[in-house]
């Protein structure tokens, strides 16, 4: 090869027609060119692998050894080219996705949507990540390390982001027994089990306390909702929980939701994606599951 530029296709296109036909002018036909046209497909062809593909005999042309060396290779090249394009196109959800999750959503929404997803596209794979603070899966979201986060939080906005999914969900006290709060200032010495510190629902509690100068002594801190909601069916003491993490519990009578002095407190549902992302057919699958899940 010599350093000009690679090949274009059409190039390609226009050797193995005339390598087929050995005739500029039947090949210019067939392919709709000019014969002109076709002389220059060869010689830029033949410029740029270095060597002369055609014999020239008088008005026609013949393949040389060159030539007829070189037809498997065009034809590898066309073929990959065209699975290329092919997969370009391709509207089949195929290959990973990668969704930076909430723990407490992975627990209650996610399995409905990952089971339709699944059962409807069994050949994606997906990884879940629920280890992650809501920071850091911006930071991957930045770095294309995720293509979803899926967090509940205050509003996370931002002029890169895509807010696929918005649910307002309300945050409520759950216990076993059916009891009312009717002094706010019981809430300090109520037997809280509650998530660790910095959730962004635990954070917005103690913030809404201190404003009534009351700070909380939980029994016990876990970032597991799962086993805070097993616990507190078991009549262990209270906690202070997403209304999506609580409802079945709730509707069955397992559980029941603590009536307080304080302001109703609720956060958002948030599924995201980077503005700048390409929505691969996997991730557009997902998003479809998700909206078929979601209640109206």
């Amino acid at each position: 090869m010599n350093g000009g530029n690679w090949m274009e296709v059409r190039f390609l296109e226009t050797f193995l027609k005339v390598a087929h036909t050995e005739n500029v002018s039947l090949a210019a036909a067939e392919l709709d060119y000019s014969q002109s046209a076709v002389t220059l497909h060869i010689q830029q062809l033949e410029r740029t692998v270095g060597v002369p593909l055609f014999d020239r005999l008088g008005r026609g042309v013949q393949l040389n050894e060159n030539g007829r060396a070189f037809i498997p290779h065009a034809k590898a090249v066309l073929q990959s080219i065209q699975r290329a394009r092919h997969f370009a196109h391709s509207d089949v959800p195929s290959g990973k996705l990668r969704i930076g999750c909430a723990e407490s959503i992975a627990h209650t929404v996610l399995p409905d949507v990952l089971t339709m997803f699944h059962e409807t596209y069994p050949g994606v794979e997906v990884v879940i990540e629920t280890e992650w603070t809501p920071d850091d899966m911006l930071k991957a979201l930045w770095a294309n390390e995720l293509d979803f986060m899926y967090t509940f939080d205050e509003p996370v906005v931002g002029d890169d982001l895509i807010r696929a999914v918005v649910v307002e969900e309300p945050i409520v006290f759950v216990q076993k027994e059916a009891r009312s709060i009717e002094a706010i200032e019981s809430l300090e010495r109520a037997p809280f089990l509650l998530t660790e510190r910095g959730v962004s629902y635990r954070h917005a509690l103690e913030h809404a306390l201190l404003g009534y100068g009351i700070r909380l002594h939980p029994m016990l801190e876990v970032g597991d909702t799962s086993l805070i909601l097993r616990l507190v069916r078991r009549g262990i003491g209270m906690s202070f929980l997403p209304m999506f993490v609580v409802e079945e519990a709730l509707r069955s009578g397992e559980l029941h939701e603590v009536d307080t002095p304080l302001d109703p407190l609720s956060m958002e549902r948030q599924l995201i994606y980077h503005r700048q992302k390409w929505v691969s057919p996997a991730m557009h699958a997902f998003l479809q599951c998700v909206d078929a899940v979601e209640p109206d």
